[in-house]
């Protein structure tokens, strides 16, 4: 793969990372607020730049393989420059992948809270049932005469 080709699969490498950080971050305030809504729709739009990325990564994976004394650059500072912006890509992906952790622990503790909340509603529900069938007592109410003598 020539330097040119390179370069420009970096640049645009690091372009849909920071899509998907900004995306990231929205998701992380959509479930920090519980906007479910909102997350499936972030959820959706990060569809696309999430497959651009994968057939990126695919692409500079082969890169890996060429000899990078055969590739010419315009310059040393071209090289340097796109070995710092592949750097820096690295950390954004890493970042990402950590947002992506966070936003998962805490819909799962979401998702678990909302299941204690379930479980204590069914247990009073029950409870009520079993007061009201012991005594006797209707739980939707009495009966209540109103006929007039």
């Amino acid at each position: 793969m020539d330097a040119d080709t390179l370069t420009d699969l970096v640049e645009r490498r690091h372009q849909v990372l920071l899509e998907l950080l900004e995306l990231g971050d929205r998701q992380a305030d959509a479930v920090r607020h519980n906007r479910m809504s909102e997350l499936l729709e972030i959820l959706n739009r990060k569809q696309v730049p999430l497959e651009t990325l994968g057939r990126l990564s695919d692409t500079l994976r082969e890169a890996v393989t060429d000899d990078p004394g055969q590739r010419e650059w315009a310059s040393p500072q071209a090289r340097a420059a796109c070995r710092q912006l592949n750097e820096a890509c690295e950390q954004m992906l890493q970042r990402l992948m950590r947002q992506e952790a966070e936003a998962e622990t805490e819909l799962a503790s979401a998702r678990d809270a909302l299941d204690q909340e379930l479980a204590v509603g069914e247990g009073k529900r029950r409870a009520a049932g079993g007061y009201s069938a012991a005594t006797g007592t209707p739980t939707t109410g009495g009966r209540i005469d109103l006929s007039s003598r």
